[in-house]
């Protein structure tokens, strides 16, 4: 199926698509979730470009413009999940307002303040649970409405749930005074993220990574370890782990070829790295999925 396109009675929006070669420039009308299921998609925006892994994703405001691209030898699978400005103003009062609350004002409407940092956040948890039930909705062409208003509804919370985790959390846990000035630090730190997500496959320097996040090499180190819990060598291997894992599972490419393919410069080195990670090795991991 090359394209799937659901839009429910609430107005959220489902959209499906596999494609080798996919460009354009747009402007979102609705809050968006952003999947590739395989390969990769390129979102560019006024000021930086991201590239979604099947292990990451992506949202973009409501209003932003940005232009989208697949440049691909193999099929491509991405999904974009969107929400109503209803939905969102229902679900802000649902979460902000008391019970006694909701239950005595059920038809106010508040304007919904919900706005994201555009960045890339790890695919993991309810979210990935979630969005499998998704994608096998999809591959079996169901047809309960109901079923899918539930998912969506639910990879709402589980994309809340990952930003609190990964931003908010993140930004209590830096030992700053000022509220605004943990936020900003935050935010550099998504850069130099994003930054490591995008080029994983690359020998990067800290000092790349730095520049690109507009912080000293000392300021991303120390701040970055406080946010995250690792530093962020720690976090390019593990990106690169896990995307060599994908690799082994989905591709016939032999183990020297994802090692060159993610970065690595030592296949001993990244053997001993995945099995540490994995508590299997790659070829043995690889015959388990083959058997």
């Amino acid at each position: 199926m090359e394209t799937y396109f659901k839009r429910l009675k609430n107005n959220n929006s489902l959209y499906q698509e596999t494609k080798r070669y996919s460009h354009g420039d747009y402007q979102n009308n609705d809050l968006t979730l952003k999947f590739v299921f395989s390969g990769t998609r390129t979102y560019k925006f006024s000021r930086k470009e991201l590239v979604v892994h099947p292990d990451c994703f992506l949202i973009i405001n409501k209003n932003t413009d940005f232009e989208s691209k697949i440049e691909s030898n193999d099929y491509v699978q991405s999904l974009s999940i969107s929400f109503d400005s209803k939905f969102l103003q229902d679900m802000e009062r649902t979460l902000k307002r008391p019970a006694a609350y909701l239950l005595e004002n059920l038809k106010e409407e508040d304007p919904s303040s919900f706005h994201f940092p555009e960045t890339l956040l790890p695919l993991k948890s309810n979210l990935l649970f979630n969005l499998h039930h998704i994608k096998n909705f999809v591959k079996n062409n169901m047809n309960d409405d109901h079923l899918l208003e539930e998912y969506l509804h639910h990879t709402f919370i589980n994309y809340l749930e990952i930003f609190n985790q990964d931003i908010l959390q993140a930004e209590e846990r830096l030992n700053c005074i000022k509220q605004h000035t943990k936020a900003e630090v935050v935010k550099r730190l998504n850069l130099a993220r994003d930054f490591i997500y995008c080029n994983y496959n690359k020998q990067i320097e800290l000092k790349s990574i730095a520049e690109n996040s507009c912080l000293s090499v000392n300021h991303l180190l120390r701040t970055f370890k406080q946010a995250f819990g690792e530093t962020p060598h720690q976090f390019l291997t593990k990106i690169r782990l896990k995307r060599a894992h994908h690799l082994i599972k989905k591709s016939t490419y032999s183990i020297n070829e994802i090692v060159n393919t993610v970065g690595f410069e030592c296949p001993s080195s990244f053997i001993r790295l995945y099995r540490s990670y994995y508590n299997c090795t790659p070829a043995k991991n690889r015959k388990q999925l083959i058997d």
